[in-house]
């Protein structure tokens, strides 16, 4: 019986490889040293998407209505309170945030997917690294459903252009350095 179950599984395994054709095509921008790897997921919705986020302890809000300005790219940077590399991406962000702001318009969100019981430690560790960007936590845990690849694996970065497309997907362990995601940021803008 274990053998039939073991074929099974390594038959199943077998005929996921491989190139798929279907796989949905999204508007890139070419940056330099960083390569980008294809999506294998399509997004159950599109940007702005209609997730409900806390904004403060205190506030709810839907992601249309935050992220309604289409006149600049939108960074979505999506974290968790226990992830190291998270804190060390947003700390470092956070230092050269303000003159990324000042050359580049933009608007930056790092968005927590947290379960709700970690809420409090969500809002403390904005404040306690003076973060300058805003934080968001996702309350229902719906981005993992409606972004590619089911946001398996934290940090994670999606750049939106002023249209609304996705032309960056950075996922954990690929390198992204701060000139290069300010020239995917200024592309992105035309």
């Amino acid at each position: 019986m274990r053998l039939f179950f073991l074929i099974g599984i390594i038959t199943i395994l077998l005929s996921s490889c491989g190139n798929n054709d279907s796989a949905p095509h999204y508007n890139t921008i070419s940056v330099e040293g960083y390569e980008r790897k294809p999506m294998n997921r399509k997004p159950q919705k599109q940007f702005p998407f209609d997730i409900d986020v806390r904004v403060t302890e205190d506030k709810i809000a839907n992601t249309k209505e935050i992220f309604k300005n289409r006149k600049k790219p939108v960074v979505l940077s999506f974290w968790l309170t226990t992830c190291a590399p998270c804190f060390a991406k947003f700390n470092a962000f956070s230092k050269r945030y303000d003159d990324m702001k000042s050359e580049i318009d933009f608007d930056y969100y790092a968005i927590s997917i947290d379960y709700p019981d970690n809420e409090a430690a969500v809002f403390s560790s904005a404040v306690e690294n003076n973060w300058p960007f805003p934080i968001l936590h996702d309350l229902n845990r719906e981005f993992r459903r409606a972004l590619p690849g089911g946001l398996n694996g934290m940090p994670q970065t999606f750049v939106y252009d002023t249209d609304g497309n996705l032309v960056l997907h950075q996922k954990k362990g690929e390198s992204l350095d701060f000139n290069q995601l300010a020239e995917v940021l200024k592309s992105a803008s035309k």
